[in-house]
């Protein structure tokens, strides 16, 4: 708890060991294992990421000496789950659902052979459900599955949240071999996600070896993971308005994570304005309400800690689809006072900030508002 607000962290992360995969994967899948080094790389067959045309440094970070130093206490600990606990306590947060870090490219290449992108998965929600376990009330995982095979994405997503309990099931929003999010290979996947109650949640990270916005024409990650994480999920939020998931899944809760939520408000009212005038008609017939009906009735978005344009967002849509995104461990993050910088801002009334740390990811996430601090 931080001062008298509760708050979950609808966007804490884990810092894999980079072993992981080593350790988890299925033994048929061992020699394929994708191996991590660096701050939060992976090596995925050969394929290197993140992957910036400019590069990007592969050595750790100093944890004893400049900005990095904040998150010494949990490197000396190598991020383990009583270092997440500590860094919980010290920002003053509940209880977090749990993203990966090198989990985001473990899997991003659109040439891996779909059993192995199935079987990266499935080591992946093993260790995640291993790590939460050690603080099972505070530690909550978001399981994630591949889009290279639609079967073996369902079947993931069951076993991730039947067997595992985890809260969520992530993707990234970019197309994989050509298929975008909406494409309909991908609608049993998401009938399934309704089904068992959980939302969906997109999730982007730059430099992978995918379709990815910016990366034909940038260099340097700091341009890139600009456009790439806001607009990947403006795309997927396109994706699964217009192409109709939500339509087709009217129970289906997604959530865009790490983008801002700033653009959706403009983006909406950019699709109404398309969907009521020469295309949607011609384009998107199926659709019975206009696309920011559909935002308001079926997604979340999380804001930056410190995003006073996110008033916007509850002018346009009302105040229940916000949630807040710590970004822990990353270095954009703003630990140890992420919590603190939210509760100042004040463009937000008290009101919109406890429904943002608390009742909103509560019920995106399927959380009892019982649990205590």
């Amino acid at each position: 708890m931080y001062q008298d607000y509760r708050v979950i962290d609808a966007d804490g992360h884990v810092l894999e060991p980079p072993d992981l995969w080593e350790r988890y994967i299925d033994p048929e899948f061992r020699h394929q294992a994708p191996k991590g080094f660096g701050v939060m790389s992976m090596d995925v067959l050969g394929h290197r990421m993140p992957d910036v045309p400019g590069g990007l440094a592969d050595v750790a970070p100093d944890y004893t000496t400049g900005p990095s130093a904040r998150y010494g206490f949990a490197a000396r600990q190598g991020f383990n789950p009583a270092s997440q606990v500590e860094a919980l306590d010290i920002e003053g947060i509940d209880i977090a659902v749990l993203y990966p870090s090198r989990g985001l490219y473990a899997a991003s290449v659109d040439a891996i052979p779909p059993r192995l992108a199935g079987a990266i998965c499935r080591a992946y929600n093993r260790w995640l459900a291993d790590f939460c376990r050690y603080a099972p009330t505070r530690l909550y995982g978001a399981g994630m599955v591949t889009m290279h095979d639609p079967d073996t994405a369902v079947k993931e997503a069951v076993y991730a949240v039947e067997q595992l309990g985890m809260k969520a099931i992530f993707i990234r929003p970019n197309p994989v071999n050509g298929r975008t999010i909406d494409h309909q290979d991908f609608d049993a996947l998401y009938g399934e996600i309704e089904r068992l109650g959980v939302p969906l949640a997109t999730h982007e990270g730059a430099g992978v070896h995918l379709n990815q916005f910016g990366r034909d024409r940038y260099d340097k990650l700091f341009k890139l993971h600009m456009v790439c994480h806001a607009v990947e999920n403006m795309g997927g939020c396109l994706d699964l308005i217009v192409g109709g998931v939500l339509e087709r899944h009217p129970a289906l809760r997604c959530v865009f994570l790490e983008s801002g939520a700033g653009w959706a408000p403009w983006w909406l009212e950019r699709m109404d304005e398309h969907f009521e005038g020469y295309f949607g008609p011609r384009e998107a017939p199926y659709l019975r309400m206009k696309p920011s009906e559909y935002f308001k009735r079926q997604c979340f978005i999380s804001t930056e800690v410190d995003e006073r344009g996110t008033k916007y967002v509850v002018d346009a849509f009302g105040d229940d689809c916000l949630v807040l995104g710590s970004d822990y461990p990353h270095g954009d993050g703003k630990f140890p006072n992420a919590i603190k910088e939210f509760v100042a801002v004040d463009t937000l009334s008290e009101a919109v900030k406890r429904k943002t740390l608390w009742d909103n990811p509560a019920r995106l996430y399927g959380i009892s508002t019982q649990v205590a601090s």
